[in-house]
């Protein structure tokens, strides 16, 4: 791997913990092109002094943008929302008060929403119950792409994928073959952009929090450091919900797992 390669891999481990290692360097230069064009950028190398200097928000943001793996769909996996809507959400609404679920790394807002529908599909069931203070949360690091997904809007059938007819009757205005998320949904998003290797003490507690196929691109080190943060960010008794592929790594991690129905999901070593 070149110096340019490496001295970029560094700084992506360190904004994002994207751990490249040097058989990938190939993606810098699939996903960076178009950005040292963009930019007016002679190479990658000058793509590097730029990421070192103060400032450059703007291209800091694009290049993490074209890093990041945006790659999700709606529903992914189905058993995890089907476990929420089972037996999380009833575990958690068992004493009652308003719901918090984050949807940490949301990408371009599928995950994000869909958790949205199943929490609402959840409470149509329970009419008497409060739910003005329910709150999802959607972050991620991608600035670009979390504007994206804000916008609710969906068209093409990769946006659209794992999204079944009734649901898209029920939660969105279709024009012109473009999908609009409506106002009564929306209502129930709130998204910010949020880097999970940090403490994030300002966006409170949650009784679940989503952290899907994001380890899997992470070094060991930065993925304790991660769940570490989440696992603080859990109230007593909440709930981590890993990708289908994904496990605790070795080291200690504040979390433990608990088997439901087959499937592990995390709580908090504290938790109740």
């Amino acid at each position: 791997m070149s110096d340019a390669y490496s001295r970029i891999s560094r700084w992506l481990d360190a904004r994002i913990g994207l751990a490249l290692g040097p058989s990938r360097g190939y993606l810098l230069d699939a996903r960076l092109q178009p950005l040292l064009l963009h930019y007016q950028l002679p190479d990658l190398v000058a793509l590097a002094e730029h990421l070192e200097r103060p400032g450059q928000a703007a291209l800091k943001d694009a290049v993490v943008d074209a890093m990041a793996t945006h790659e999700t769909s709606w529903f992914r996996d189905v058993y995890p929302f089907e476990l929420l809507s089972s037996t999380l959400l009833p575990a958690r609404a068992a004493n009652g008060g308003a719901l918090r679920l984050w949807s940490a790394a949301c990408a371009n807002g599928q995950e994000a929403w869909s958790l949205a529908i199943t929490l609402a599909g959840f409470r149509d069931l329970r009419p008497a119950i409060t739910q003005a203070a329910d709150e999802i949360l959607a972050s991620d690091i991608a600035l670009p792409t979390l504007r994206r997904a804000e916008t609710g809007i969906y068209a093409t059938p990769g946006d659209l994928r794992g999204l079944d007819a009734p649901r898209l009757a029920r939660w969105f205005q279709a024009q012109d073959e473009t999908y609009t998320v409506l106002p009564s949904l929306r209502a129930r998003v709130r998204f910010t952009e949020a880097n999970v290797l940090e403490e994030n003490a300002g966006a409170g507690f949650f009784d679940v929090i989503f952290f899907r196929n994001v380890l899997v691109y992470m070094n060991e080190a930065t993925q304790v450091l991660a769940l570490r943060r989440l696992a603080a960010r859990l109230l007593p008794g909440g709930y981590l919900v890993l990708g289908a592929a994904e496990r605790l790594p070795a080291r200690s991690t504040g979390l433990r797992p608990l088997v439901i129905r087959d499937r592990v999901v995390y709580q908090a070593a504290t938790g109740g």
